[in-house]
């Protein structure tokens, strides 16, 4: 399942996977998407946590990206009762 998550300024809608078992580890896939009036089509990336990695970038520039992954691993997962409920870090 998909659940919405937040929507930066820029129109830039993350919304993240219900935890999913990937070779045996929990992970949450964090999906990036806004649209483009300019390519008439969504930029999109995603993101693999714990892994962290983005993949999948069409549309955003490397700064976006960054500034992007950045924040999201700002943020952590606190998993209970097979779901993922998301905190705002405070380090």
């Amino acid at each position: 399942m998909i659940n919405p998550f937040l929507e930066f300024s820029d129109g830039t809608k993350v919304i993240c996977s219900d935890p999913i078992n990937i070779d045996g580890r929990m992970c949450v896939r964090i999906m990036f998407e806004r649209w483009s009036a300019e390519r008439n089509d969504y930029d999109r990336m995603e993101c693999l946590l714990p892994d962290g990695e983005m993949t999948g970038v069409t549309g955003f520039t490397p700064e976006e990206v960054r500034y992007h992954h950045g924040q999201i691993l700002r943020c952590r997962i606190i998993f209970w009762n097979g779901q993922a409920k998301w905190r705002k870090a405070t380090w």
